[in-house]
């Protein structure tokens, strides 16, 4: 997004489904980062409020990006339309789900892009592309005409390059230096209770996935053609349980944490090595996704 005034839905960059992927745009496929959903959906009737909000704000939208297959990694890899490059380390991945928002912003080819988080596919891509990401408390920005992930921990959030926030949390939180890597401490993240939380929170995500529209496609499709990448074809097929909310522990708290355990993983990295890493990920990641607060990152 750039930041001049346009209310109208422009023409879009290079339109096609791979750039159309999460959110509801009047007259596209929203495309959910698979060339098979994109072939077997009509185009969005009416465009999504959170994508209508900026653009009357004087937002003008100049394209789409690329995301992690329906959605459902932190990775950001795309095995049919390609990898976003990192603009920070082209040789690790970008983040995701939203990591092609992530690489605009990063590139500096747009001010500002927005992006979903129900895991932490703003927060994650935020981090390893040094921008700034912010993941809203639930239900505070609309997530109608976008396509539901898990919807009690769907939100809508951003990606911008411009912030001092980093910088500032490093020069007065003197108590952050613990969270530092000083050769790699791997303990520091293996905190029982965060990962039963982490590991509470991923169970959840994937029984409510049971609910949404876009399960029965997702399965069916996955065993009729192997169309879906590996990595997404396994977090579907192996989706209850039920937590109480962390908020009314949090109120009035502000908690300053690592947003993952380390740098963004290597490109082509094995699976099983991806996999310790997305749970410790997980386990930072789910307080704001099981307490339904905000969550700001930023790595400079």
């Amino acid at each position: 997004m750039k930041k001049t005034k346009n209310t109208q839905v422009p023409e879009y960059v290079e339109c096609h489904p791979m750039k159309t992927p999460i959110f509801d745009v009047e007259g596209q496929v929203t495309g959910f980062g698979n060339p098979d959903w994109a072939r077997t959906h009509s185009a969005a009737c009416s465009t999504a409020p959170s994508v209508l909000a900026v653009l009357e704000a004087g937002a003008t939208c100049v394209g789409k990006t690329v995301m992690d297959e329906m959605a459902y990694s932190i990775n950001g890899e795309n095995k049919h339309y390609g990898t976003p490059r990192n603009p920070c380390a082209p040789d690790r991945v970008p983040g995701g789900s939203s990591s092609g928002s992530a690489v605009a912003v990063g590139a500096m080819l747009v001010d500002f892009s927005l992006g979903t988080d129900t895991g932490g596919s703003v927060r994650v891509p935020a981090s390893y592309c040094g921008i700034y990401g912010f993941r809203p408390s639930h239900d505070v920005v609309s997530t109608s005409g976008v396509i539901p992930m898990a919807q009690s921990f769907d939100t809508v959030g951003h990606v911008v390059k411009k912030t001092t926030l980093g910088d500032y949390v490093k020069d007065n939180v003197p108590s952050l230096d613990c969270f530092l890597s000083k050769g790699g401490d791997e303990n520091i993240y293996n905190i029982p209770s965060l990962a039963a939380l982490s590991s509470a929170m991923r169970l959840l995500q994937r029984s409510r996935s049971l609910a949404s529209f876009a399960f029965n496609w997702i399965v069916g499709l996955s065993r009729q053609t192997g169309i879906l990448g590996h990595r997404a074809g396994l977090g579907f097929e192996n989706m209850g349980m039920d937590l109480p909310g962390l908020g009314h522990d949090l109120d009035d708290s502000i908690l300053v944490i690592p947003t993952v355990p380390g740098h963004p993983p290597k490109l082509q990295t094995d699976p099983s090595t991806l996999e310790i890493f997305r749970a410790r990920a997980f386990s930072l990641l789910a307080i704001a996704g099981v307490s339904g607060f905000c969550q700001c990152v930023e790595l400079n």
